[in-house]
């Protein structure tokens, strides 16, 4: 793709108010706060021309395990490979740091991408403790808990989440 840039930074807060925007329009993320896109650090940030087309975010979940968390590519934008390769970032950046990795999803892209990494299908309540531990804090969230009716109702029928684990060896 002519003219990417993909840098590893914080967002600014317009990024910021355009991922929010993108998450509310999926019903593959529940999403997060502004403050917590604010507190996420380096993110993998691709861009084409200057203009924002796809994040990618990792969030530590404790000391040997860190999660995938977001991947969105705008949807203009969408079919140019840029999801693949901003997975692919992301990952090798949670492995290169020796930690495991864990992702969930039920979007049958991101479903295959973690096929094609390797990662390990389990069940929500197969996950390790740390990661179990971790989604019950994510969850007890206002934001989230109005994000999630609020897309069962605007998307009905969806999937079920499907849960990956990646260990690294």
């Amino acid at each position: 793709m002519p003219n990417l840039q993909i840098t590893h930074r914080a967002l600014t807060s317009e990024e910021i108010d355009l991922c929010i925007q993108a998450l509310k329009e999926t019903p593959n993320i529940t999403g997060y706060t502004k403050q917590e896109w604010q507190n996420f650090g380096k993110v993998f940030v691709a861009k084409v021309n200057s203009e924002l087309v796809a994040v990618a975010v990792n969030v530590e979940i404790s000391k040997h395990w860190e999660e995938l968390a977001v991947l969105i590519v705008l949807e203009k934008f969408r079919g140019r490979g840029l999801g693949k390769t901003l997975f692919n970032l992301a990952l090798q950046d949670i492995l290169g740091r020796k930690k495991n990795a864990y992702t969930t999803s039920r979007n049958p892209i991101v479903l295959n991408l973690m096929k094609q990494s390797g990662f390990k299908f389990t069940s929500l309540f197969q996950l390790p403790l740390p990661i179990t531990f971790f989604n019950l804090r994510f969850i007890y969230s206002l934001y989230r808990l109005q994000e999630f009716l609020r897309k069962q109702k605007a998307f009905p029928g969806q999937p079920a989440f499907e849960y990956g684990v990646k260990f690294y060896s």
